[in-house]
């Protein structure tokens, strides 16, 4: 047996049976050398792919420092097979979507507010008439929205010429090309690792890389799992801890408290110390970036993606297919004389609406809490005069609240919370 292979005896669960000694061990090294890792001087520093993406939505100023951080730093930098396999699979949608047609739908949306202001003052010119010197100022605003419009068309259109080939003459690519590419796991490890990745997933007992997407099934849902052992292997191999940048903030890459903060998950820790001695410094790459090149790091589709999963979730219907275990519980306990016999079966047949958000509290704090109702089947059985089984469906409605998170720049729908009072039995 390979002394760093990836198998039962060296994996993410593995050899993780508590010890209060060693965990205060290595919770003490990991602190103890926090600062130092931020500083991306000591350890080697692994992309994620979210990483690698991202610098094609940012503003050329933010592009050329990262460029700059990159050519200093090369011979530290490192991206795994799979986030290499990752970014090759996503960077031409990325360009598509995210920088050709966001850039070039910047001048439309100021001409949408120019437009706003135009039609404001033709929807109240009668009464602005009586106040001159207001109506004018209105009218120079409406002016001078009406000149920067046309200016930043011409100024993007001439960036859009100059980058039109950026598919094929791209400096970011260029770049990441001498990037130092991990390919440290075999087909076998592979294989070992998707089967222990669904076997976590089934357990569902611990917090593990992966486990977000594995809720919400996304494509390549073992994805961060197999990353993740691509670095611990990289790690026992050379015997050095790491830093890894991420702008994935789901809930499995970090703990995040009720602030919306974001802090190590304590079992990585312990699980990577155990395994290697050593430590992944997992880190926000915009946070960490930014205060190590001084400057603001956002997509520049943020806001468009946003506004997005706003309207979708204005008018979308959800399927709560998930809740029916509480639905179960709380008709039974507690409504149990409306049926003839236990309701052994739920249909949320009826799409579940979600109401009330206040998105500007989830754009500034990340975080806030939405309203939700629908309807139900509740399914029971019983016989009639014959002997023979008769299915029941009798109609209930439900109300209650919901957390509602911003998580990686993404709207997703977390806590339910259902009371008894919250149904009625139709």
């Amino acid at each position: 047996m390979k002394k760093n292979e990836i198998n039962e005896d060296f994996w993410f669960d593995a050899n993780c049976k508590s010890d209060i000694s060693q965990l205060k061990t290595s919770l003490s090294l990991f602190i103890q050398n926090f600062d130092k890792a931020s500083a991306l001087k000591e350890y080697p520093i692994f992309l994620d792919t979210n990483v690698l993406l991202l610098f094609y939505k940012v503003s050329n100023k933010v592009k050329n420092n990262f460029l700059k951080f990159l050519k200093e730093n090369i011979d530290n930098i490192f991206i795994t097979e799979h986030v290499k396999n990752e970014f090759l699979k996503s960077r031409l949608k990325v360009i598509n979507e995210d920088y050709l047609k966001v850039v070039s739908d910047v001048p439309k949306e100021l001409k949408k507010q120019s437009n706003k202001i135009t039609n404001y003052i033709n929807r109240n010119k009668s009464i602005l008439e009586d106040y001159d010197e207001i109506y004018l100022e209105l009218k120079e605003i409406e002016s001078e929205l009406t000149r920067i419009h046309d200016k930043l068309d011409v100024e993007i259109n001439k960036n859009l010429e100059k980058n039109k080939n950026i598919k094929y003459n791209d400096i970011l690519l260029e770049e990441y090309s001498r990037i130092q590419i991990v390919n440290n796991i075999t087909e076998n490890e592979l294989t070992f690792i998707k089967e222990k990745y669904n076997y976590l997933k089934e357990k569902a007992s611990i917090v593990f890389p992966g486990m977000m997407d594995g809720k919400l099934k996304n494509e390549n849902e073992d994805g961060d799992f197999i990353i993740f052992h691509e670095m611990m292997k990289y790690m026992k191999e050379n015997n050095t801890s790491v830093v890894f940048l991420t702008n994935d903030k789901k809930k499995d890459w970090f703990e995040i408290d009720e602030n919306n903060k974001k802090h190590p998950q304590i079992n990585y820790i312990e699980s990577t110390y155990k395994n290697t001695q050593q430590f992944n410094y997992i880190l926000e790459a915009d946070r960490t970036l930014s205060n190590l090149l001084n400057i603001h790091i956002e997509s520049n589709t943020f806001m468009k993606n946003i506004e997005k999963e706003n309207e979708i979730l204005k008018k979308q219907n959800f399927y709560l297919d998930w809740s029916k275990d509480e639905f179960l519980r709380i008709l039974n306990k507690s409504y149990l004389e409306k049926f003839s016999h236990p309701v052994s079966e739920i249909k949320l047949e009826f799409d579940t609406l979600i109401s009330n958000i206040d998105f500007h509290q989830l754009l500034d704090e990340n975080s806030t809490t939405g309203e939700f109702h629908g309807e139900g089947l509740a399914i029971h059985r019983n016989t009639d005069t014959d002997g023979n089984e008769i299915m029941l469906k009798t109609p209930f409605y439900f109300l209650g609240s919901c957390n509602i998170d911003n998580i990686n720049k993404a709207i997703d729908i977390n806590t339910l919370d259902i009371e008894e009072h919250d149904i009625e039995i139709g």
